[in-house]
């Protein structure tokens, strides 16, 4: 509540943009961790991002 109102959807992006990562890193081993590059492809970033600018905008955070 005490995040400024113009900064609220940049901290929910990179939420929901960290959450989705962390979900595909707890799917590897820590062998592939160690080993590989985990990221998110593009198309899903944009969907992320699309999704969270509709959540926004419905005030729904």
């Amino acid at each position: 509540k005490k995040l400024p109102a113009s900064a609220k959807f940049g901290v929910y992006l990179a939420y929901k943009y960290y959450l989705s990562l962390f979900a595909k890193i707890r799917k590897k081993s820590s062998k592939e961790i160690l080993e590989s590059r985990i990221r998110i492809p593009n198309a899903q970033k944009a969907y992320v991002a699309f999704k969270s600018y509709l959540r926004y905008k419905a005030a729904y955070l």
